[in-house]
């Protein structure tokens, strides 16, 4: 379908290389301190996502044992915080940011506060009607602990280390004065990149995620991991297929600004599985007290954010990847 919308050839050598320098121009992308802290989460979370299918695979981690899943998923995401910090750092470098310590508190502080803000309101609701699956105190104590006291430490060691390291040099000159940018066909605008991006990643994985759904609120054991793997690695070829054909179509329609539609192209499959995640409720569950209603929509809530965040972290890695390597190949004028 994309390649269907390519209505003319790329351009020729020559124009490519006196474009070369628009791609990579000294003005940076708009909001870079939010991108690049984007970036590092989800490059933390993308590690995390490996480490823990490895370890499922391997026997470490598993279902049998209530709460292994979810304990070495936090103990993971803790101790890889080292290299959320150093990921954003060398991101806001590279864009010229200046404002380094902000970069890293919010790091350090945006993922994890917006998910303890969300699994609070839950709690409340479950105290509220006296549940058993209530999270007690000493619970949230042992949170606060490993956040502020291990995964915001290597989260500032490794942006430290991040901006002590030299900036990402770029494969060519770069162009103080920007070009205009033509106007742009209707399928490269922001909002039908959204939507047309994340459809067809959603594809590869939307009957997986049904039985990851059913496992979760029917309480059903899952065992296919290493099935779950392959799906996330096709998943995640796809993202960066997509990501890098809307790139590709982008550049070749003149406009350089590829840096956020890049992160927004696949991230548009998280609110597909939101979609799926109401069709669900409606559908498979009945559900009569509100606390249940809750329940299921604030961790619904945190894995779409997981999942928005994971797949524009996909998304733009491949396009950067792309983008460095088609222009490290030509001569500049």
């Amino acid at each position: 379908f994309f390649f269907l919308m390519i209505r003319r050839p790329p351009r020729s050598t020559q124009s490519r290389s006196s474009a070369a320098s628009d791609v990579y121009k000294r003005q940076p992308p708009r909001s870079p301190l939010l991108l690049s802290v984007l970036i590092g989460t989800g490059t933390q979370i993308v590690t995390m996502t490996g480490f823990l299918l490895l370890f499922t695979l391997i026997g470490f981690a598993s279902e049998t044992h209530r709460g292994s899943l979810v304990t070495t998923c936090i103990i993971l995401y803790v101790f890889l915080g080292f290299v959320a910090g150093l990921v954003s750092a060398r991101i806001y470098k590279m864009l010229q940011g200046v404002h380094w310590l902000w970069c890293t508190i919010f790091t350090a502080m945006f993922y994890p506060a917006t998910c303890f803000i969300i699994f609070n309101i839950i709690n409340l609701f479950l105290v509220a009607e006296r549940s058993s699956g209530s999270v007690p105190f000493t619970v949230f104590v042992a949170l606060i602990a490993l956040w502020f006291g291990i995964s915001a430490p290597l989260v500032f060691l490794g942006g430290l280390i991040g901006y002590k390291s030299p900036a990402i040099t770029h494969p060519c000159h770069t162009n103080p004065v920007p070009k205009r940018i033509p106007s742009q066909p209707w399928y490269l605008r922001k909002r039908y990149v959204f939507w047309i991006g994340g459809a067809i990643p959603f594809g590869t994985v939307c009957i997986e995620l049904y039985f990851i759904l059913t496992s979760m609120w029917h309480h059903y054991f899952y065992y296919l991991f290493a099935f779950l793997m392959v799906i996330i690695v096709l998943f995640s070829m796809t993202l960066a297929c997509i990501s890098i054909i809307i790139t590709y179509l982008q550049l070749c329609n003149g406009d350089f600004r590829w840096w956020w539609k890049s992160f927004i192209s696949t991230a548009g499959t998280a609110v597909y599985f939101v979609l799926m995640a109401v069709y669900y409720y409606l559908t498979e569950l009945e559900v009569t007290r509100v606390s249940s209603m809750v329940l299921y929509f604030g961790y619904t809530l945190i894995l779409a954010i997981t999942f928005f965040i994971f797949c524009g972290t996909v998304g733009f890695f491949a396009s950067f990847i792309f983008v460095r390597k088609i222009y490290s190949l030509i001569k500049s004028d």
